[in-house]
């Protein structure tokens, strides 16, 4: 789909006719205070590491680029080591459904000389939302709110790719990295690399665990946590000692394909793939199978030439198999959409419920939305948003997402803007606009 700049800006004046008031409170006029991110990254005092221990060549340069940032802080670094991570693919019928705590193990012995089993677990939360929109040039911007109340964030920039591949940037969450293997409370708050002793290895599973990013063709990812599935009448055989059944309600099983699953999955995909219909196409080379105990997640994509879409998986009613769906503005806007009576343009926004109700159905789950909902956040939002904004503009639209709204004292972990053909992210951390950090792709994956 190739974006018409004067097309984008003439159904602008006339749809959102008065949006871009909106957009303009008090003090929102102000110029934010933009701050390069590499210009403001500090050594860890006495960092702690074993190099010896870890596997893949380069791992001590990566864990020795790790840098923080005041004032919260939180942290990046660049990713030199050399893991294979198509290796948390399996081999046609060879995937063990028997726990998460599986790949946990095999993601592990990637990295680590020693890796222990553990069992898998998983933060609460997942609330996110999000928006496409387009700068008064036609570039595409792709925002993102991340709510998951873990903490700390982890800038990625993943730098060491073959030939023919992509580098890319990646938003990480640390505490949900560690928390499947249960050692996310020395994690899990904003100093803990800055704590004397503290293990700076765990830092190599970052890529695995990427939760929104952009690589140098412009191609943007985030992901959505969808609702929580339940299915009390689930017996899995063979469990270990202790473990909960896993109902698996999204279970790919075509003949020949590898399988696939969320670890790791994000970093794969901006690696490999430079358009939505490249993602499109990678996918479809892919069982995917549920593996994490009763999550599910969907995630949406935009590229450099102006196309996104919502990636879902469906269960066909008539087939009962689970079927990829990459769902763009046409299927979005005329599917029976649980969003669409309580926020506009919501073709162009994901939340964490499927585009199409009738799919949802098809799955076991506990409506936890009832309870734990971003609707009434996603439509404050979306009272503010434009088909044409500013990047600052954007982020700022964001903030009226902002997770405080519905659990007061818990700020958004971060938002993000993407400029797709710029290759430049804006983002704020925790919902505070007094800083806000630039990345330039061009430049910081040098």
């Amino acid at each position: 789909m190739k974006v018409n700049t004067l097309v984008i800006m003439a159904i602008a004046s006339i749809i959102c006719a008065g949006c871009e008031k909106s957009l303009q409170p008090e003090k929102e006029s102000e110029k934010l205070n933009v701050i390069k991110l590499r210009s403001a990254g500090k050594e860890i005092p006495n960092p702690s590491y074993n190099s010896d221990q870890c596997i893949p060549e380069g791992s001590e340069e990566t864990l020795k680029s790790i840098r923080y940032v005041e004032p919260l802080p939180f942290y990046y670094m660049d990713y030199t080591a050399n893991v294979d991570w198509e290796g948390l693919t399996f081999e046609p019928g060879t995937m063990d459904y028997k726990s998460a705590s599986e790949v946990c193990y095999r993601r592990d012995a990637l990295l680590y000389k020693n890796p222990v089993k553990s069992g898998g677990t998983h933060g609460t939360g997942g609330a996110c939302s999000g928006f496409i929109t387009f700068n008064p040039a036609g570039e595409l911007l792709f925002c993102r709110n991340y709510d998951n109340h873990l903490d700390p964030l982890v800038v990625v920039f993943n730098k060491k790719v073959k030939s023919g591949e992509h580098k890319s940037v990646l938003m990480t969450d640390l505490a949900l990295s560690q928390s499947y293997d249960r050692s996310k409370k020395e994690y899990e708050k904003d100093n803990c690399m800055l704590q004397p002793g503290t293990n700076l290895n765990v830092l190599l599973r970052q890529p695995a665990f990427g939760i929104d990013g952009m690589n140098d063709a412009g191609l943007c990812i985030a992901t959505y946590q969808l609702p929580t599935f339940k299915d009390p009448e689930n017996k899995e055989p063979d469990l270990l000692d202790g473990e909960t059944p896993r109902p698996f309600p999204v279970k790919q099983n075509e003949e020949g394909k590898k399988q696939i699953q969320y670890y790791g999955m994000l970093h794969l995909i901006l690696t490999k793939c430079a358009t939505v219909d490249d993602v499109e196409n990678f996918l479809k080379k892919y069982n995917y199978t549920t593996i994490l105990l009763e999550y599910n997640f969907h995630w949406l994509v935009a590229d450099a030439n102006g196309k996104y879409a919502t990636i879902e998986y469906w269960r066909n009613e008539e087939t009962g198999k689970d079927e990829l769906r990459i769902i763009g503005d046409q299927e979005r806007t005329t599917s029976t959409s649980v969003s669409h009576e309580v926020m506009p343009y919501s073709y162009r926004c994901i939340e964490n419920y499927y585009t199409n109700i009738n799919a949802a159905l098809t799955y076991p789950y506990d409506p936890w939305q009832n309870f734990y909902s971003n609707k009434a956040r996603v439509t404050t939002m979306m009272q503010h948003y434009s088909l044409v904004m500013t990047e600052e503009e954007a982020l700022r639209c964001l903030q009226y997402g902002n997770f405080e709204i519905e659990v007061p004292g818990v700020p958004t972990d971060w938002s993000c803007v993407y400029n797709t053909k710029q290759l430049t992210v804006l983002f704020n951390v925790h919902d505070d606009l007094s800083n806000v950090w630039s990345i330039d792709l061009k430049e910081d994956l040098n």
